[in-house]
């Protein structure tokens, strides 16, 4: 492949995963299925205290994923995995009952999950481009938020995808519905 293609390719496909809805698109299948199984049980709708939540916890994770009850356990440790930051307000979601609330966590968790995902590819292909093909694509990029400093934008593609993608989220708040 000549070395403006690829170039082109590449910045074709980090400008496609930072749409605003790349991630969502991608993860839409994997989270509703986990999270319609969640709103068909009653269980989770219950307030649970002590031990308890552990099980709530790992029974969320079981049906989320669509695992076995003997891999549980595991499945939790890939829930608290997932959530990051957000496991404490996911913990103290289901042990009030609200199903609802864990759910929309998990969700961000998963969509930001696949967005991480789809951008880490791009980027790494991007990083391992010679000096010229870098440059090249950095000036390319660049163009994409309306600046000039390509040597920043090859220097920090990910900032700059990050960039792109919030510019592009808060041009979809004035498009026509």
């Amino acid at each position: 492949m000549p070395e403006d293609d690829l170039v082109k390719k590449l910045v074709g496909e980090l400008d496609k995963q930072t749409e605003p809805y790349a991630a969502w698109n991608t993860a839409q299948k994997d989270i509703q299925k986990g999270t319609g199984v969640i709103r068909a049980k009653a269980d989770y709708t219950k307030a649970v205290s002590g031990a308890k939540v552990t099980d709530t916890v790992e029974g969320y994770a079981t049906d989320f994923y669509g695992g076995k009850k003997e891999d549980a356990t595991m499945l939790a440790h890939r829930l608290r995995s997932d959530l990051g930051e957000n496991y404490g307000q996911f913990r103290n979601a289901l042990k009030h009952g609200d199903p609802d609330r864990a759910n929309a966590l998990i969700r961000d968790a998963t969509e930001g999950k696949f967005a991480a995902a789809g951008l880490e590819g791009v980027i790494e292909r991007i990083q391992a481009l010679s000096p010229d093909e870098r440059i090249a694509a950095g000036k390319k990029l660049v163009e994409k938020v309306g600046g000039n400093d390509y040597v920043a934008a090859i220097t920090n593609p990910g900032a700059l995808a990050q960039t792109l993608t919030q510019q592009k989220r808060l041009a979809e708040n004035y498009k026509w519905k």
